[in-house]
């Protein structure tokens, strides 16, 4: 939903261009990040359990590595479905490369996301890419799935748009929407990640290079409580 479906006081949202002074964005990921330096404790979150882990802040930062480039080039996948261009993304690598698809799609036994029954950073460490795309393309729409690739040490292969740039580094992942044609599909792309030279360049990238806090959340909820 956009914020303004709802009529409301203050809003909350993962929306990009927002010019209402009593909005605040925070991208789904962020919600993820472990902030116990800043004296934040926290069960474990629907997410934590399906990852394995909160994500550590200071991991983002640092470089990917070569770790992916010494696992199988096999593909993993996690989804609930394959509605469209995720199918057609499925298909396309399919006819390159192994491919094991993970989640309710995959398992009709597993109800959803939450009840899988397995923690997703065990699966990618034995994956050389995570073919991540996310479900729609929308400013600020960018959830867990590049960060989940990238501190499992597994390269992202992701669908978004061009402003995912302001949240992560698009050096440090594959953006699908760069490589879409109507006559190749992705063909362009999959060569190059039968390319080590390609590859290598990725191994020097982290995944965050912005300054990430909590103090615009801080300040937010320091509004809220003024104007009550």
């Amino acid at each position: 939903m956009r914020y303004d479906q709802i009529k409301a006081d203050f809003y909350i949202t993962m929306d990009f261009g927002n010019t209402n002074p009593n909005h605040l964005r925070i991208p789904v990921w962020k919600e993820y990040i472990d902030w116990t330096d800043c004296g934040i404790i926290r069960e474990n979150t629907e997410h934590s359990l399906r990852f394995g882990e909160f994500y550590n802040l200071k991991k983002l930062k640092e470089p990917q590595g070569f770790d992916f480039l010494k696992k199988p080039r096999k593909i993993a996948l996690f989804s609930s479905h394959l509605n469209e261009p995720r199918s057609s993304m499925y298909r396309a690598f399919k006819n390159h490369f192994s491919i094991d698809g993970f989640g309710p799609y995959f398992n009709k036994k597993i109800k959803n996301h939450n009840e899988s029954f397995f923690f997703k950073k065990n699966i990618l460490e034995n994956y050389a890419f995570n073919l991540c795309p996310h479900d729609s393309i929308y400013p600020g729409y960018y959830g867990e799935k590049i960060p989940d690739a990238f501190l499992a040490k597994s390269l992202p292969i992701s669908w978004a748009d061009k402003n995912i740039n302001k949240d992560f580094n698009e050096k440090s992942f594959i953006n699908l929407n760069d490589y879409m044609s109507d006559e190749h599909s992705y063909k362009e792309i999959i060569e190059l990640m039968k390319d080590d030279n390609f590859l290598k360049k990725y191994t020097q990238e982290p995944l965050i290079i912005n300054n990430i806090d909590l103090a615009k959340e801080i300040n937010f909820a320091k509004k809220i409580i003024s104007m009550l």
